[in-house]
């Protein structure tokens, strides 16, 4: 019996969503196989490194020497995992406090910024700020403005 120009499409289209649906498949696999790669390269990068300064360590003639080594070696390891980290994770000026420990908020215009189109630069509707003085990392006496809600 043959098909008919309705099964042949359906049956067409169910082809063409197991090739899409295996097409996804094998670029997700990829994607986890060169994670892996990259990952197993890292871990063996940190290896050397770290063999390396320890036949430095186990050469060297003095404890003074010794220690700045595993020093050394030590703040290596932990800069060159702090850069994979944050090239793997990196932040959104919307959504985190920077380095320097201040808000980046960005041009948001959830954040009152941008969102009117009057060029104010007023606070919204509703809101008043407030002044808080807060004690800085450094142990500095600072203030902080924050945005509130009106009562």
């Amino acid at each position: 019996m043959p098909l008919t120009s309705e099964q042949r499409f359906w049956h067409n289209t169910a082809n063409e969503a197991e090739r899409l649906e295996q097409r996804a498949e094998e670029r997700d696999a990829r994607k986890r196989q060169r994670k892996s790669q990259d990952n197993r390269n890292f871990n063996r990068s940190l290896g050397e490194l770290e063999v390396a300064y320890n036949r430095a360590i186990n050469d060297a003639n003095n404890t003074r020497d010794k220690r700045r080594l595993k020093a050394e070696r030590d703040a290596r390891i932990d800069s060159e995992i702090a850069k994979r980290e944050k090239a793997n994770n990196p932040t959104s000026k919307n959504t985190t406090i920077g380095d320097d420990g201040t808000d980046q908020t960005g041009s948001n215009p959830e954040n009152g910024d941008g969102g009117s189109g009057d060029g104010g630069g007023g606070l919204p509707d509703g809101f008043a700020a407030e002044t808080l003085d807060v004690v800085n990392n450094d142990n500095t006496a600072g203030q902080r403005v924050f945005l509130t809600k009106a009562v």
